[in-house]
C-alpha cells in the first residue's frame, strides 16, 4: 500500500481540486436527471428512457460498467506480476460480445422486454425468471461491495478521508442518483466518468513512457522479467490463465 504521508506530500491543491471536480460533476449530471424523472409517466421510461439514447452513450456506458476500480487496479497488478498472458481472456470477451449483439439482444429488442429475465419468465414460467434474478442480485450485491471498497480505498489513499467516510460518499452518491434517475442519469454519469478513465489513461501512458526511458526501453525490461508472454496456451486446469480459460 502507498505511504500515505508520502502520497499526501506529493499530492498538490491542483489534484484535490480534480478530485473534487469530479464527484461534483458525477453529482450535478446525476441530480440534474433525478429532477428530469419527476415528470417521468411510467416504468419503462425510467428503465429505459423509451429507447431514445443514441449509440454512442450506450457504448461509453456499457464500457465504463466493465471497467470497474477492480479491473482498473487488478489487471495492471496482474500483468506486472504474472505477464501480459491476460490478453487472452479478451479474445473470450470480443466473440461473446459479438455473439450477443447479433443474435440475443436483437430478439430482446423486438421483444419489447425490460430484462433477461423477463424473456426467460415469457419464454419457460415465472419460476425460472425469480431463480437467476436471485442469483443476479447476490452476485451483484458482492460484487458492487468489493468494487465501492476499491474505489473507497483508492479514495482515502489520495485524499486522507477515512475510508467509512468515503465508502458512504460513493455509496450514497451512486444510490440516489441511479435510484431516483433511473436509466439515464446512470447512462450519462457512466460517459463522463469513461472519458475521464480514457483521458486518465492517454495521461498514464504518455507519462509513464516518458519517466520510463522510452517505448523500447520499457519493452525490453518487460521482456528481461519475461512479461511479454501474450500467448503461453496450456490445458492445465490449475494454470490461471490457458485455452481452457479462453
Amino acid at each position: 500500500m502507498v505511504d500515505y504521508e508520502e502520497l499526501q506530500y506529493n499530492f498538490t491543491p491542483y489534484d484535490y481540486a480534480i478530485v473534487v471536480a469530479v464527484l461534483v460533476i458525477t453529482a450535478i449530471i446525476g441530480f440534474y436527471y433525478v429532477w428530469e424523472a419527476q415528470s417521468s409517466k411510467n416504468t419503462r421510461e425510467f428503465l429505459v428512457a423509451n429507447k431514445t439514447l443514441g449509440l454512442t452513450p450506450l457504448i461509453l456506458s456499457a464500457a465504463a460498467t466493465s471497467l470497474s476500480s477492480g479491473s482498473l487496479l487488478g489487471t495492471p497488478m496482474e500483468a506486472y506480476c504474472n505477464g501480459a498472458q491476460l490478453i487472452v481472456s479478451c479474445f473470450a470477451s470480443i466473440i461473446g460480445s459479438a455473439i450477443a449483439t447479433y443474435t440475443t439482444v436483437p430478439v430482446l429488442y423486438k421483444l419489447n422486454v425490460n430484462t433477461t429475465n423477463q424473456y426467460i419468465e415469457y419464454r419457460f414460467n415465472r419460476f425460472l425468471r425469480v431463480v437467476p434474478a436471485l442469483v443476479s442480485v447476490l452476485q451483484n450485491s458482492l460484487l458492487t461491495a468489493s468494487i465501492t471498497y476499491v474505489t473507497a480505498l483508492v479514495l482515502t489513499q489520495a485524499t486522507g478521508l477515512h475510508l467509512w467516510v468515503s465508502i458512504g460518499l460513493i455509496a450514497g452518491l451512486c444510490i440516489v442518483y441511479s435510484s431516483l434517475g433511473g436509466f439515464v442519469a446512470v447512462i450519462w454519469t457512466d460517459v463522463f466518468q469513461m472519458i475521464m478513465i480514457v483521458v486518465s489513461y492517454i495521461m498514464m501512458v504518455v507519462m509513464g513512457t516518458m519517466e520510463g526511458g522510452g517505448f523500447s526501453q520499457i519493452w525490453e525490461r518487460n521482456r528481461i522479467g519475461q512479461r511479454t508472454t501474450f500467448f503461453h496456451w496450456t490445458s492445465s486446469p490449475i494454470s490461471k490463465i490457458g485455452r481452457a480459460h479462453v
